[in-house]
């Protein structure tokens, strides 16, 4: 794309694009001097190691982060001010112990840092409302399915399902849907919030739950991180925008492991919003506890 700062000017998402292009800039494996330091969490020294002493340096510091940063900064205990501060615990007995604790805390702290830092602006409410105001104030369950490579669109790096896995989800959540009406008795509409890669996949969803599915008609479906080419534009940009947002509205997630956009979306819904991996279907009887002994 050619976005120039005064086209940026004319759309309230015309920006995103142009930040997307600014930011390819300093992208690896291009990385230029124009940061002090760069961390990615990996190679020697470690920048993790020692987080006060990256976040005290002079000039400006890039962090490149998902899981990365958060599993190196908290398995540390030295770091234990940083937790305090951050508010994720109050005294050493909260620190994590083992790969599970660690990860709800690395969970508990990008939910917290996508809400303080990623507000959405009046025009994306705008655009949601209409989404929103189909999903109703019912039992709102979110849902990402994420294909890859062979099922998805367009040509990507790699497979994240396969359909056998897609279809023994499908099952497993017409249970759960039937236990959400069972549970409402009926006075509470139930909708499914569907994000994923694949055309396929979103009309398999609406053979399956006539009536249910709410999508971001309208907007191109699109990678937009610039894989294999994929066009990143403002219309694809906007719908994957709209598609993280909305699933943080859901009181309910079923995500694609591996999946960054995945985590993303749970990351916008609220602390403790419950969460199972589709490849992992059999905890959704956790989920159906949760509605049977009162949840929402």
């Amino acid at each position: 794309m050619n976005t120039t700062k005064e086209e940026a000017s004319i759309s309230p998402f015309s920006p995103t694009i142009f930040l997307l292009e600014l930011l390819r800039q300093f992208a690896p494996p291009s990385y230029t001097e124009e940061y002090k330091q760069i961390a990615i969490g990996r190679g020697k020294p470690d920048p993790f190691a020692d987080p006060l002493g990256l976040l005290g340096m002079e000039g400006p510091v890039l962090v490149s982060t998902l899981h990365v940063m958060a599993d190196r900064l908290f398995k540390v205990q030295r770091n234990l001010p940083l937790y305090r501060k951050f508010g994720l615990i109050r005294e050493r007995g909260d620190l994590p112990h083992g790969r599970a604790e660690l990860y709800y805390l690395v969970d508990v702290f990008y939910n917290r840092c996508i809400h303080s830092m990623f507000v959405p602006t009046d025009p994306i409410r705008a655009l949601m409302k209409p989404y929103l105001d189909e999903l109703g104030n019912g039992v709102r369950i979110g849902i990402h399915i994420r294909m890859g490579n062979g099922h998805a669109d367009w040509k990507d790096s790699r497979a994240f399902m396969d359909q056998k896995h897609v279809n023994r989800f499908l099952n497993e959540l017409k249970r759960f849907v039937k236990n959400a009406l069972w549970r409402t008795k009926g006075k509470m509409d139930v909708k499914l919030f569907v994000s994923t890669d694949s055309s396929d996949e979103e009309e398999l969803m609406r053979k399956k739950f006539p009536g249910m599915v709410v999508t971001t008609s309208g907007f191109e479906r699109s990678h937009v991180g610039g894989i294999y080419k994929t066009k990143v534009t403002e219309n694809a940009v906007t719908k994957a925008v709209l598609d993280v947002l909305l699933l943080g509205e859901c009181d309910y997630l079923f995500i694609t492991p591996r999946s960054g956009f995945s985590k993303i979306g749970q990351y916008f819904a609220d602390e403790g919003t419950p969460f199972v991996y589709l490849l992992r279907v059999c905890c959704i009887h956790f989920f159906v506890v949760i509605l049977v002994d009162g949840g929402r």
